[in-house]
């Protein structure tokens, strides 16, 4: 305290005059800031940087999608009723044949025949619905002759449905299913048959057997 405080202290407590010093007061100190919230914060933020950085590198390992394949269409060769045609048909989709055909067909896809075709077919599958096929025919899938119709030539086919006539060798790696009204003039080689009562056959049959 200085004089002149010490001085005024004294003449207040002696005469009753002057102004009474004011009590000194510590200030009180100031907390010391915590560092805890900062700390938190960088943690946090360290975390959320490493995260980050995993997720970028699983994100950029993972392989990429493949594409969807796009579907082609691949549109019906259609030969219509009363149209003759002569020579070699090649397609990759399916081919309609109403009309007179003389040649070949070659296609990835389905033969439809509606009337008489003198050709040797290839094909992924063959639905003889009228007429007949004159020709040897080499089918991937099935072959399927509807009643009334007559196919003259040999046969290779994955499985052959017949109800109809067939004058011809027949070689079929799957089931061969003669129906009540299936006739066959020929030698027939099959990995399965099942045969309806009425069906004729007129040549030898090997089952079971696999051709080299």
């Amino acid at each position: 305290m200085s004089k002149k405080e010490n001085l005024s202290q004294a003449m207040y407590e002696m005469f009753g005059v002057g102004k009474e010093p004011a009590a000194e007061k510590a200030a009180p100190k100031a907390a010391p800031a915590s560092k805890a919230p900062e700390l938190e914060a960088d943690l946090l933020e360290e975390i959320r940087k490493e995260v980050a950085a995993e997720v970028k590198a699983e994100v950029k390992a993972a392989p990429a999608p493949a594409p969807a394949p796009v579907e082609e269409n691949v549109p019906v060769t259609y030969l219509a009723s009363g149209v003759t045609l002569e020579g070699k048909l090649t397609a990759k989709g399916d081919v309609e044949i109403a009309g007179q055909f003389k040649g070949e067909i070659v296609t990835e896809g389905k033969v439809i025949v509606r009337s008489l075709v003198q050709s040797n077919i290839s094909a992924g599958s063959l639905n003889v619905m009228g007429g007949g096929v004159v020709g040897d025919v080499n089918i991937k899938e099935s072959v399927l002759l509807s009643s009334g119709t007559c196919l003259k030539g040999n046969v290779f086919a994955g499985d052959l449905v017949c109800s109809g006539a067939v004058k011809g060798d027949v070689e079929v790696k799957g089931n061969l299913a003669l129906d009540i009204n299936a006739s066959v003039e020929g030698n027939i080689t099959t990995g399965t048959m099942t045969m309806a009562q009425g069906a004729v056959i007129s040549g030898a049959v090997t089952m079971g057997a696999k051709k080299a």
